[in-house]
């Protein structure tokens, strides 16, 4: 068995994040963590050491949460001279130590690997930085904007930062310890998601709401073609009919994924903490209760997408949950796990995880910025969460979200042609590939108009399956 040594402070916090870590590619039972009275971490079997530098910790022990404990000269480190089989020519170092160091130095029994894992990952997972981000930081949405965080500032958001150092673990801990004749890894996925914000164009929405829609269809965007295709949604709407509605793109999302040997999620809103931003559409609905089933027995699966507000507000969020699972019980709908993401993707580091946790969720996808598209969490892994109010290891897994559609082709964002968001987007799936984790993609279902879109959709899917 593996003995790994840790300081004897922030115990909580080391822990999870060794835990977490090594349980990636080793059996739960196959090391022992200990809190030991020395400065870094050291992992010990068969008479030799892996001595990994511990920087974040021991700098964030009296400045915990605190500005003070921020990465304050990030650097990129070159690990040619001891991982070039990795693939990948140099490492970003959130919290480099002092001195001119190798990044790897070896003897008979003792090696030492000066990039401080555990504490990049740390930080990185639990989005330590964003418990220091004041509002003059955030959006419009109470976001983080993509710009405010060191991995962004870094040039390395289309990098998983926290997965380049976990292979530079793996790789060491190979060569000191051959007779561990397999450290196992994860699989590549493809994870296709669908926030339903917008089931239908015109059905089921109210007439005043429709009429100031047609309104901008004639005056803002020049198309009397839209307007009578909303019209027209909306009076078929009424007899139950929403064959022909444009936003109705659900058989064609369930069609792709199947032709790939891939399911899609799709995250439906159940309550509405604000008027229109959260939608018009009842969970209750015939057709929403049609179009659940029609999920359901294609053998794809429904998720939550929380209400506006819900990110701090862990009751209404938790009733919107049990209002989803009420009606796909009336359905006769079950599943073995629920998930989902937040609404607008707000997300608060303080609260949002807990209240998810507390609701009875078992999976988060919010993970992603608005604006930008990359690893935010800094890893394609999923991973257990943590909670950085309570310091307890919570039963919620994160799926951090890699890429939405919005964030390439909004000119609000990225604004990328249809062209360079498949080239961003390929790129994205090669880091996923290598690094074998989770390629998450949203993409909204009313975001499937135009043929250019739809043929984005299936290129992007077809890369990634």
């Amino acid at each position: 068995m593996i003995q790994v040594c840790i300081p004897p402070t922030l115990v909580q916090q080391r822990t999870y994040i060794v835990r977490w870590i090594l349980g990636l590619f080793l059996p739960p039972d196959s090391f022992q963590i200990i809190p030991c009275g020395q400065q870094d971490v050291t992992l010990e079997l068969n008479g030799k050491r892996l001595i990994i530098v511990d920087e974040f910790f021991c700098r964030a022990e009296s400045n915990w949460l605190k500005n003070e404990s921020l990465p304050v000269n990030p650097q990129f480190r070159s690990i040619r001279e001891h991982f070039a089989c990795l693939g990948f020519d140099r490492v970003l170092d959130l919290f480099p130590p002092s001195g001119e160091l190798s990044v790897f130095e070896e003897s008979e029994n003792s090696h030492k690997l000066s990039l401080d894992v555990f504490g990049t990952a740390f930080f990185c997972v639990t989005r330590y930085e964003e418990w220091c981000i004041n509002a003059r930081s955030l959006d419009k949405h109470d976001r983080v904007a993509s710009d405010r965080c060191v991995l962004s500032k870094s040039g390395s958001q289309k990098v998983p930062i926290v997965d380049c150092q976990l292979h530079i673990l793996r790789e060491a801990m190979n060569r000191i310890w051959p007779e561990i004749t397999k450290l196992e890894q994860s699989s590549y996925r493809l994870l296709l998601t669908h926030d339903v914000d917008w089931p239908f164009a015109g059905a089921g929405h109210p007439l005043p709401m429709l009429a100031r829609n047609v309104v901008g269809d004639l005056s803002k965007r020049h198309s009397f073609r839209q307007a009578k295709r909303r019209m027209t949604s909306f009076c078929n709407g009424l007899f139950g009919k929403v064959t022909g509605d444009e936003y109705n793109t659900f058989d064609y999302i369930m069609s792709t994924a199947e032709q790939n040997s891939i399911q899609s999620e799709f995250y439906f809103i159940a309550g509405h903490s604000r008027p229109i931003i959260d939608g018009v559409y009842q969970l209750g609905s015939k057709l929403i209760e049609s179009l659940l089933r029609s999920v359901h027995e294609r053998g794809h699966v429904i998720g939550l997408h929380p209400s506006y507000d819900t990110f701090q507000d862990g009751v209404r969020l938790k009733s919107e949950f049990e209002n989803l699972l009420g009606v796909c019980e009336s359905l006769g709908i079950k599943q073995d796990q629920w998930g989902g993401r937040q609404h607008f993707l707000r997300w608060d580091c303080r609260q949002t995880w807990k209240h998810w946790e507390s609701a009875g969720l078992d999976y988060d996808s919010s993970l992603g910025y608005a604006d930008f598209v990359g690893f935010r969490s800094g890893t394609c892994q999923s991973y257990p969460v943590f909670d950085l109010k309570t310091n307890q290891t919570l039963k919620l897994i994160e799926k951090p979200l890699i890429v939405m559609e919005g964030s390439l082709l909004d000119a609000a964002y990225m604004g990328l042609s249809h062209a360079d968001a498949y080239d961003a987007a390929r790129e994205l799936i090669h880091q996923c590939r290598r690094f074998q984790g989770n390629f998450v993609m949203l993409w909204h279902n009313n975001s499937l108009q135009s043929e250019e879109d739809r043929e984005l959709f299936e290129q992007i899917v077809a890369a990634a399956a």
